[in-house]
């Protein structure tokens, strides 16, 4: 059994579960989303109170896609007031202030904290992990109070020693640099540390890429890949990472 000096996770659906369905639902044609946008039209209806919902939904739905576009191209993280501006900008509103700015981003992001479930496995898991490793934590989000608000709100946030959120230092998995800064901060080389994650190409290949061993929360049992390097354990739930650690 090879030793680790320290394991990094990634966040959302590997320690912390997302469930879409906590959301509040949303009418929009023949179909019902659960989705923050009809929390966000509220607010926004307040400064533009002649903007109809299906108008305003267009535009949320292009803002998320015109930015997630940007970042898969670039890797490069751009925060959620980046997306917000760019929903004013295709509302034709983008004269409203920052402070209407900010009400946004806050209204989405508390309405999307909601769907947060962090599993009790998985923290007995952390607990028994940081008695023997450090432990780092490297996530792709795009508003780090929200991030480090949940982790607190779960009583975990002091279990690690290094937390890096994308939107904290611009880039994005599987980008080299974002695994970088976290073994930097951790004081351990690529070889002595295991990232743990459930995206192949964001965490899988972000973390080989720098010769770091990564173990695949593979949830739904999907294949590896072809003609690409293989994860060095799969794992079904996060706590099958225990006889891994020796824990």
């Amino acid at each position: 059994m090879k030793t680790y000096r320290a394991i990094l996770f990634d966040l959302f659906d590997t320690i912390v579960d997302f469930h879409r369905d906590r959301l509040p639902q949303v009418r929009f044609g023949e179909q019902t989303h659960f989705s923050t946008s009809g929390v966000v039209y509220e607010v926004l209806r307040e400064y533009a109170p002649q903007l109809g919902f299906e108008t305003f939904y267009e535009a949320f739905r292009e803002s998320w896609r015109q930015v997630e576009e940007r970042r898969k191209a670039e890797l490069q993280e751009y925060p959620a007031h980046v997306r917000f501006r760019r929903l004013l900008e295709l509302l034709h509103l983008e004269a409203l202030s920052d402070d209407v700015l900010e009400r946004l981003v806050r209204a989405h992001m508390e309405t999307w904290s909601r769907g947060a479930e962090l599993p009790e496995e998985n923290r007995r898991l952390l607990l028994r992990a940081r008695e023997r490793f450090r432990l780092g934590l490297v996530s792709n989000f795009d508003h780090p109070p929200t991030a480090h608000r949940i982790l607190r709100d779960f009583g975990i946030h002091e279990l690690f020693a290094v937390i890096v959120i994308s939107a904290e230092v611009s880039w994005r998995k599987p980008h080299r640099e974002i695994f970088l800064r976290a073994l930097t901060r951790l004081e351990v080389s690529p070889r002595d540390a295991l990232f743990v994650g459930d995206t192949f190409e964001a965490d899988v290949l972000g973390a080989k890429s720098i010769g770091m061993d990564a173990a695949w929360l593979n949830r739904r049992g999907e294949e590896i890949p072809d003609d690409v390097v293989d994860p060095d354990y799969v794992i079904a739930r996060l706590e099958d990472l225990a006889p891994v650690l020796g824990l």
